[in-house]
């Protein structure tokens, strides 16, 4: 089944499609449609490619559910690839799933353009009991108006899912206003390598049952906190906050409540230093040497290496 070059104005839904398999929609425009501009339910082996979807939800204010790409209950194997969203009521892509419905699972979504969204924009969300699993979200960019208090991605109830390589940004920073990426009841989750650009109040924010998650290589500008954990219980575990560029926090890079949980390793981050070395000369007949060790907390461990062999030490 394949759906290409139609141009639908005004619809109610744009392409509404349940319960098929091997279903292209390519190049299509959908202009100001009143529900989403595309909708899959139960669907497997879609491909959605190089659609312009526009306002949709627009024309009917009182329905905020519009969203541009909606993807849900039982839906499969789906590739969501190089469309261009703009100024949905709703998400600009969503991943759902209603009561009683299974799972998502299965979704790539990469090289898109989503601007303008009234909600997030892109947002995973499960149920309890059927989390969205095996998604990769994947060199999207993301522009939020100004006003937004949305988040650029938002993972909720979803398992094995990669972030990697996506730009989430505003045009100005807005303090507490959000931009970023949220993570709640996920777990075996990796964030890397994406730019989140006048974050607002956080960059990423982490709440409850966050559990088996790195976050490495991500650069965050211009935010209240680089990386955020709200103090929901239960708290995040087993995870790796590695090597992100975080610059221009007015807060700090980390919360204390992060920085309190002994199961995320923390280290080699521009923005908050963990990690520093020198060297130190001490004067003949003295028995204590002071130094700066520079970094972001109190050292927990200490190691000192002789420059050369010094005898007897103290």
């Amino acid at each position: 089944r394949d759906m290409h070059d139609w141009k639908v104005v005004r619809g109610c839904v744009g392409v509404e499609v349940e319960d098929c398999e091997q279903v292209v929609i390519a190049n299509n425009i959908f202009d100001t449609c009143s529900g989403d501009g595309i909708a899959l339910t139960g669907t497997t082996k879609a491909i959605i490619y190089g659609n312009l979807i526009k306002d949709t939800g627009q024309t009917s204010p009182n329905y905020p559910a519009c969203n541009g790409i909606e993807i849900q209950d039982g839906s499969a194997e789906v590739v969501v690839a190089e469309n261009y969203i703009e100024n949905s009521l709703g998400d600009g892509i969503e991943l759902s799933v209603h009561p009683e419905e299974p799972a998502v699972r299965g979704v790539t979504i990469t090289g898109n353009v989503i601007k303008y969204m009234g909600e997030c924009g892109i947002q995973i969300s499960g149920r309890d009991g059927a989390n969205i699993q095996e998604i990769t979200i994947e060199g999207n960019e993301i522009l939020l108006p100004e006003g937004s208090s949305k988040e650029g991605i938002c993972i909720l109830r979803a398992d094995s899912v990669s972030l990697v390589g996506n730009v989430t940004r505003k045009a100005t920073f807005e303090d507490y206003k959000r931009n970023g990426i949220t993570l709640e009841k996920a777990e075996a989750i990796t964030v890397v390598g994406n730019t989140i650009n006048n974050a607002g109040y956080r960059g990423i924010g982490l709440r409850d049952n966050v559990n088996d998650f790195v976050i490495k290589g991500n650069t965050i500008n211009h935010s209240r906190w680089g990386i955020y954990y709200y103090g929901d219980t239960p708290e995040p575990s087993n995870g790796k906050i590695i090597g992100n560029v975080i610059i221009n926090s007015t807060g700090g890079a980390f919360t204390p409540e992060l920085l309190a949980i002994s199961s995320i390793e923390i280290c080699r981050n521009i923005g908050y230093v963990t990690e520093a070395s020198g060297t130190a000369t001490i004067p003949s007949g003295q028995t204590s040497v002071t130094v700066n060790h520079g970094l972001a907390g109190t050292p927990t461990i200490v190691t000192v290496t002789p420059s050369a062999n010094i005898g007897d030490v103290w």
